[in-house]
C-alpha cells in the first residue's frame, strides 16, 4: 500500500493524469448509446492435410479414429470481407445473459424446431439457420459465450462459454464433428509474441495493419512469448461506446486443461479424439476465461461505479487466437503443450510450437479478424446484485450457497414425455426449506419458457439478501433421452448415441460458482427435487460444515424415493400426490437403506468449496487444485491423481446428513400400480413407483409384504424427516402463504 507522504512529484503527477482521464473518458461513455453485439466471420482455417483424418470405426468404442496432419508450419492467414452479422443491444446489465446469441429460445414460438432431440439430420444450410440466433455454428472459432461480468475487484472480466462440439456426437453427425473441432481448440493455450508493426510487415508484408491497430502479435514458443502471452487463446481489446481505445490484454485461463485431461486419464487421448464421442470427458463441457483490464480501463471501470449502475461502462471485443486443435499425446504431430519449464523433463508434451507454427506467423490484424465485437462491461454491483457494493471488501459474507437451474415447465429424460409443471410449487418448498437448514443464498437461473410463466413470482416472496433470481432462458444443445440397455447391462454412459448435453444447465452452474465464489466458503448446485437433510444431533447444515475440518468436497448419495400411497389420490390415469402434502414429505420413501449402498454415488450432488474446485459439473468436482498442483523446482510428479479421503468424501448419512431425492412420479408411472406393487403383481416386472415402507423401517425377507393388501414394501421413512423436518417446513411455508397472499 502506497501512503501519500510516499508518493514522489513524478507519482503524484501520474494519479492527477489518471484521474483527469477518467473524468474525460466518463464525459466520453456516461451520454453514449449501448452498442449492439457483432460477430464478425472468418472462413474455415483449412490447415488439414486432404485424406489424413478418420472418425474410425462406428461401431467399435475403441477406435477413435485417425488424427488429421496439419500444413507446417501453418499457413498464415489472410482474412478478407469478412461476415458481418448484428446482434441484439443490451442496454440494461440485468440484461445480458437472457440477451446474449447464444442460440434459439424457448420463449419465443417461432424457435420451437430447435434441433435439440434425437438423431435427425440437420438440414443442409443449417449454419446459416442458426446465424439468426448464434454463430458458432457457422465460425466455430467464436467462443459460445453464455454469460460474462467483471469480478468482484475489478480487475478481470470473467466469461463462461459451451463447447458447441458436444451438441451432435452421434454416427450421423461426422461432418459436424470435424467442422466443429475449433471449439475444441478453445480449450488448448497458444503462446504469442507481441511485436510492432514495423516487425509485423517485415515479417508478413502481406498483413498489413495501421498504426492504431498496435501491438500486433506472432505464434511463438512458450520460451518467446510475452510474459501474459505464454498460455492464452484470446486478444481482448478494450473500448468505450463512443470508440475511444482503452488498450489491448490477452485471455487468461483459470486451469490449464490439457493439463487436467493429462492427470485425468492414463490413455494418450486429451481433449477430444476424431471419432467425437468426447462426452464422458465432463471437464471439456465448459470453457472459462478472462480478460484482465487494461489501466485506463480500470480507471473507467473505479469512476463509472455509481453513475452507470445497470448500464454498460464500455466493451470488449474477443478476438480468437486460430490454430488447429491438439488430440493426443503419442503423436509429434498434434500432442499436448507442455513446456519443460511448465512440467518438468520427464512429462513434457510431444507439441513443437515452432515446428507446428514456425517463427513468422504473424497474426492478421485485429480488424481484420474473426471476432466477437461490443460485448458489454458492466458496474461490480450489476454483477452481484444481492450483495451490497461496500461488503466486497470484507470477509466472505456468506458460508453457504446454492445454485439452482429450473424452468416453469419441464420434460424429464425418461420415458414419460408428458411435461410437467409443478416447479412453482416445488420451488417456493425448496427455497423455504433450504433456507430453514442453514443456506445463506440461493441463485435461482430460471431457463422458463416467456417472460410472464416464469419463477420470478415465486423468487419476489424472498428477500433478495436470501433469493437472486437470474433470467437464463435458452435451451439445452441436446436434450435426449437414453436407450434400452443390453441384457446383463445396468446402465450406459453415455446412454445415446447421440449423447444429451445439458448444456444450459452447466453453463448455469459455472457462471453461479463463478460470479459468487468470491461470497461464500460453500456452494453447491441442485435441481428443486434434491433436499440436503441434517442428521443425527444436527438441525443445520452450518454445524456439519464446522465439523468439516480439512474436508474440500462433501458428497451426498442419491438415489430415487417413491411416492407414498398415503400421499397419493386415485386419478383416471393413475395416482397423483395430494396438493396438501408437502414433496418432501410424499417422496420420503427410499429405496435403499440408510446408509445407502456405494451405487448411489453415481448420481451424487456435492457441497465444495469454490476456493479448491474451479470447475464443478453437475455431480462431480471436475477439476481442483489438487488436481493441478504441479511441484516446482524440477521435482518428479506421477501423472495419475486421485484426491485425498480427507479432501473428499461422502457424508455420514446417519450422523451427518443426506440427500433425498424426490423426483417426480407421474401418473404414467403410476398407471397399473396394484398389479405392478402386489406380492404377486402380473405387471411386477415393469417396476412399482408407489411407496410401501418397511414397518419400522426394518427389511425381512419373510415378512416382506402386508398381509391385508398383498402389497409389497419397497421403501424406507427417514424418522428425522417425518418427525423433525416435515412440521417445520408446513409451517414455515404457511407463514409465507400467509404473509404474501401467494
Amino acid at each position: 500500500m502506497v501512503h501519500h507522504s510516499e508518493i514522489g512529484t513524478g507519482q503524484s503527477s501520474q494519479l492527477q493524469s489518471q484521474f483527469d482521464q477518467s473524468l474525460d473518458l466518463l464525459a466520453l461513455s456516461s451520454d453514449s448509446v449501448s452498442l449492439p453485439i457483432i460477430a464478425y466471420l472468418e472462413p474455415p482455417l483449412n490447415a488439414t492435410i486432404p485424406g489424413t483424418a478418420s472418425r474410425g470405426d462406428p461401431d467399435d468404442p475403441k477406435d477413435k479414429g485417425t488424427p488429421p496432419k496439419y500444413y507446417e508450419p501453418l499457413p498464415l492467414r489472410h482474412p478478407k470481407n469478412l461476415r458481418k452479422v448484428v446482434y441484439s443491444q443490451i442496454t440494461h446489465c440485468h440484461q445480458i445473459p437472457a440477451t446474449l446469441p447464444v442460440g434459439r429460445r424457448r420463449r419465443n414460438s417461432s424457435d420451437e424446431d430447435a434441433w435439440n432431440i434425437g438423431d435427425d439430420p440437420l438440414p443442409e444450410n443449417y449454419t446459416e439457420e442458426e446465424l439468426l440466433f448464434c454463430p458458432v455454428d457457422y465460425d466455430p472459432f467464436l467462443p459460445w459465450i453464455h454469460d460474462l461480468f467483471l469480478d468482484l475487484d475489478g480487475e478481470r472480466v470473467q466469461f463462461v462459454a459451451q463447447n458447441k462440439r458436444r451438441c451432435k456426437t452421434g454416427k450421423k453427425y461426422g461432418d459436424i464433428l470435424e467442422h466443429m473441432q475449433p471449439q475444441v481448440a478453445l480449450l488448448q493455450p497458444v503462446s504469442v509474441q507481441r511485436i510492432s508493426e514495423e516487425d509485423a510487415r517485415r515479417i508478413a508484408p502481406d498483413l498489413q495493419g495501421s498504426p492504431e491497430e498496435a501491438p500486433r502479435y506472432r505464434l511463438s514458443t512458450y520460451q518467446d512469448a510475452s510474459e501474459d502471452g505464454k498460455f492464452t487463446r484470446f486478444i481482448c481489446k478494450f473500448h468505450t461506446s463512443s470508440g475511444t481505445h482503452l488498450g489491448e490484454t490477452l485471455s487468461v485461463y483459470p486451469f490449464n486443461y490439457e493439463l487436467a485431461a493429462y492427470r485425468k486419464t492414463n490413455t494418450d487421448f486429451g481433449l477430444l479424439t476424431s471419432k467425437g464421442k468426447d462426452n464422458t470427458k465432463f471437464w471439456t463441457s465448459t470453457l472459462l476465461f478472462s480478460c484482465p483490464l487494461p489501466p485506463k480501463a480500470k480507471t473507467l471501470a473505479a469512476a463509472a461505479m455509481t453513475t452507470h449502475k445497470d448500464k454498460p461502462m464500455f466493451h470488449v471485443d474477443v478476438i480468437p487466437i486460430r490454430t488447429p486443435p491438439r488430440f493426443s499425446a503419442s503423436s509429434m504431430d498434434v500432442g499436448h503443450y507442455f513446456p519443460k519449464e511448465m512440467v518438468g523433463d520427464e512429462h513434457v508434451g510431444s507439441f513443437d510450437p515452432a515446428r507446428a507454427w514456425g517463427n513468422n506467423h504473424v497474426l492478421p490484424p485485429v480488424g481484420n479478424s474473426g471476432r466477437w465485437e461490443n460485448l458489454p462491461i458492466c458496474p461490480v454491483s450489476s454483477s452481484t446484485p444481492a450483495l451490497p457494493l461496500a461488503e466486497k471488501e470484507t470477509a466472505k459474507p456468506h458460508l453457504l450457497s446454492a445454485c439452482l437451474w429450473a424452468s416453469a415447465a419441464y420434460q424429464t429424460r425418461g420415458t414419460d414425455k408428458n411435461p410437467l409443471s409443478d416447479t412453482t410449487l416445488r420451488l417456493l418448498e425448496w427455497i423455504e426449506f433450504h433456507l430453514l437448514v442453514g443456506f445463506d443464498h440461493i441463485y435461482v437461473y430460471d431457463n422458463s419458457d416467456d417472460e410472464t410463466n416464469n419463477l420470478k413470482a415465486v423468487t419476489d416472496l424472498f428477500p433478495s439478501t436470501q433469493v437472486t433470481w437470474i433470467d437464463w432462458p435458452h435451451v439445452v444443445c441436446n436434450n435426449n433421452v437414453g436407450r434400452t440397455c443390453p441384457k446383463g447391462v445396468r446402465h450406459i454412459i453415455p446412454a445415446h448415441d447421440n449423447t444429451g448435453e445439458r448444456s444450459s444447465q452447466y453453463a448455469a452452474e459455472n457462471s453461479c460458482r463463478t460470479r459468487y465464489a468470491p461470497l461464500t466458503e460453500w456452494i453447491a448446485a441442485f435441481d428443486t427435487d434434491e433436499y440436503l437433510v441434517p442428521m443425527g444431533e444436527h438441525t443445520n447444515l452450518r454445524t456439519v460444515l464446522e465439523q468439516a475440518n480439512s474436508a474440500n468436497i462433501l458428497s451426498f448419495r442419491s438415489s430415487r424415493g417413491k411416492l407414498l400411497l398415503s400421499a397419493t389420490e386415485e386419478q383416471r390415469l393413475g395416482r397423483t400426490k395430494l396438493s396438501n402434502v408437502t414433496f418432501l414429505e410424499a417422496y420420503n420413501c427410499d429405496g435403499s437403506e440408510t446408509p445407502r449402498p456405494k451405487w448411489s454415488e453415481r448420481a451424487r450432488k456435492q457441497l465444495y468449496r469454490p476456493d479448491y474446485v474451479p470447475y464443478h459439473f453437475v455431480h462431480y468436482a471436475a477439476v481442483t487444485k489438487g488436481l493441478m498442483a504441479i511441484p516446482s523446482g524440477g521435482e518428479k510428479w506421477s501423472r495419475s491423481f486421485m484426491e485425498s479421503s480427507t479432501s473428499e468424501r461422502t457424508t455420514d448419512e446417519i450422523h451427518e446428513a443426506m440427500m433425498i431425492h424426490a423426483k417426480s412420479i407421474t401418473q404414467g408411472h403410476t398407471m397399473s400400480w396394484e398389479s405392478r406393487c402386489a406380492i404377486d403383481g402380473k405387471r411386477k416386472r415393469a417396476g412399482c413407483y408407489v411407496g410401501f415402507p418397511w414397518p419400522s423401517n426394518t427389511k425381512s425377507r419373510t415378512d416382506n409384504y402386508d398381509p391385508d393388501t398383498k402389497m409389497e414394501y419397497n421403501c424406507f421413512k427417514n424418522a428425522k424427516v417425518d418427525s423433525y423436518w416435515i412440521p417445520r417446513l408446513t409451517q414455515a411455508l404457511e407463514a409465507r402463504r400467509k404473509k404474501a397472499n401467494f
